[in-house]
């Protein structure tokens, strides 16, 4: 039978270049026996969480209509004959799956009792592989998101029930380890020094056993916003929404990939205060997930943290304008192209 390899993140450690990875090397992946299946989604699998899931419609869930428990049991029944037929026809060695919103979402044992029967059915066993990364970096990285996704609002320390589901990784491994048993769960440490070749991408195809040789791989995705561009995107949140009741603002165009792309930005660091008092908050968790899962491993789970700056650089007027003549030149370029494909096609002037 096939062998799984479920990858669950945790969120903020480079998934979404895996996932990309993954998708784009779909053909090469399945000709070293490896399958990457399309019937839980073509990039990030998140119809793996939704199948699992047992709460309500959210953000990530709503595009399935998952509104009634007849649309949720029609759901499943779909993914389960969809994933059997692909399984069926691709014959896999080894089945791969991967969703960081599995790790931050699925929150019952009874919901990763469902993930588990899903891919047994096909497997004969299943090692999850999660990747953590410092608990205080992650917030730095997650607030970037925040503010790309449409927030405004302040950095600041994350609540308890954020702190239960994405940044306790003692209480989220010891959930998975109950379905699946510790010695299928492989912890990885979200750093250089612990990857294979320094990259998350390349760590994780060789945990896969194929190697990154002839793949198509994807990195740097989900790129985290420097202080000039975050500030710059947090006050013009305040001005255009990110969305108009459920659906995306389309007026926002790309901004978000456009401010990525500030040249000399300066890194975004966060409060120095309230990261240490994550860090020292995270502490214990991280040292029971080290004796748990990594005895082995000498020292604590994550290298002490480098020297971090008492308080952010101003980011003065003059550098908002800089962001949005960066902003506005590539606009412009957007509709210098599109007027130029428009001529060519004989189409308006």
């Amino acid at each position: 039978m096939t062998e799984c390899v479920l990858h669950i993140g945790v969120e903020k450690t480079g998934s979404t270049s895996i996932q990309f990875s993954l998708a784009k090397s779909r053909p090469k992946l399945l000709a070293r026996g490896v399958l990457y299946p399309e019937a839980l989604g073509e990039r990030n699998q998140i119809k793996a969480y939704a199948y699992a899931s047992q709460t309500g419609v959210d953000e990530l869930k709503s595009p399935f209509g998952l509104d009634s428990p007849a649309a949720v049991q029609r759901f499943r029944t779909a993914i389960e004959q969809n994933l059997a037929r692909e399984i069926a026809a691709k014959k896999p060695k080894v089945l791969c799956v991967s969703n960081e919103h599995c790790s931050s979402r699925l929150l019952l044992v009874a919901e990763i009792e469902r993930l588990a029967g899903l891919l047994k059915a096909h497997c004969a066993g299943v090692k999850v592989v999660v990747y953590l990364r410092r608990q205080a970096d992650a917030l730095r990285s997650a607030y970037s998101t925040y503010v790309k996704t449409g927030g405004a609002g302040p950095f600041r320390s994350p609540s308890g029930e954020e702190i239960e589901k994405k940044y306790a990784y003692d209480v989220i491994l010891d959930r998975w380890a109950a379905v699946f048993g510790d010695q299928n769960i492989e912890v990885r440490i979200f750093d250089r020094d612990h990857l294979t070749d320094g990259d998350v991408v390349t760590d994780f195809f060789t945990k896969l056993g194929v190697g990154i040789e002839g793949m198509t791989l994807e990195r740097e995705m989900n790129k985290s916003l420097g202080c000039q561009g975050m500030e710059f995107l947090r006050q013009f949140n305040g001005h255009v929404p990110y969305t108009l009741g459920a659906d995306f603002n389309a007026i926002r165009g790309n901004i978000q990939e456009i401010v990525e792309e500030l040249p000399g930005d300066t890194p975004f660091d966060g409060d120095a205060e309230i990261l240490e008092a994550f860090d020292a908050a995270m502490a214990n968790g991280n040292e029971r997930v080290r004796a748990r899962y990594l005895p082995g491993m000498a020292g604590p789970l994550f290298p002490p943290a480098a020297g971090r700056s008492a308080a952010a650089p101003e980011v003065t007027t003059g550098d908002i304008v800089r962001v949005m003549a960066h902003v506005w030149e590539a606009k412009q370029k957007q509709v210098i192209r599109l007027r130029a494909r428009l001529e060519k096609v004989g189409g308006p002037k």
